[in-house]
């Protein structure tokens, strides 16, 4: 589960970074209480990746699927 007091402190901090965070702490969060300034990374098996941030009282969601082709 995601820590909002947390995540808020490191908004104030100015951290740069997006924090990688997992479907499942995702589950049980309130993204609306996503501090601005902070975004999520989301990288699992099965599951493209994704990248969430929040810009005014918008949720902002980047996906990305990397294809990759093989040529012998």
């Amino acid at each position: 589960m995601l820590d909002y007091d947390e995540l808020e402190q490191l908004a104030e901090e100015g951290i740069d970074e997006p924090i990688e965070a997992s479907l499942s702490d995702l589950e049980d969060g309130d993204l609306s209480k996503l501090p601005e300034g902070i975004a999520l990374s989301i990288f699992e098996s099965d599951f493209p990746e994704t990248l969430i941030w929040r810009d005014g009282d918008s949720i902002v969601t980047e996906i990305a699927e990397h294809i990759y082709s093989k040529y012998w």
